[in-house]
Order: C-alpha cells, then sequence, then structure tokens
C-alpha cells in the first residue's frame, strides 16, 4: 500500500500546472505505467530515479 501511495504523490507532483507546454504526457504516463510494473521486482529508491528519468524524457 505504500508503494501505491508513493506512485500517486510523484505521479501528482509531476503534473503539477507549472509544467512547460512542450511536456508529452502521452510518452510520460508509458513510461509511468512500465516503471510501475517493474516496481514489483525493485526498490523504491531505483523507481524514483526511472520516474525521475521518464519525466526527463517526455520533454522533447
Amino acid at each position: 500500500m505504500k508503494k501505491v501511495n508513493l506512485i500517486l504523490l510523484l505521479a501528482f507532483l509531476m503534473f503539477s500546472k507549472n509544467q512547460a507546454q512542450t511536456f508529452d504526457e502521452v510518452s510520460f504516463l508509458h513510461n509511468l505505467k512500465t516503471s510501475y510494473y517493474l516496481l514489483i521486482n525493485q526498490p523504491v529508491e531505483n523507481f524514483v530515479v526511472k520516474i525521475t528519468s521518464a519525466k526527463l524524457d517526455a520533454f522533447t
């Protein structure tokens, strides 16, 4: 349950209103979903790193 709450918190923080207009939401959501499935077999710290890189990759 803690992992789910962490995921929701990270997703909320990354969709703040002050993001640039070039943010590719579809790409970010795809990377978020992929990282969520990988979370089952890895520590939370690795998940945070993957989400951060997914957010950066979503900018064009």
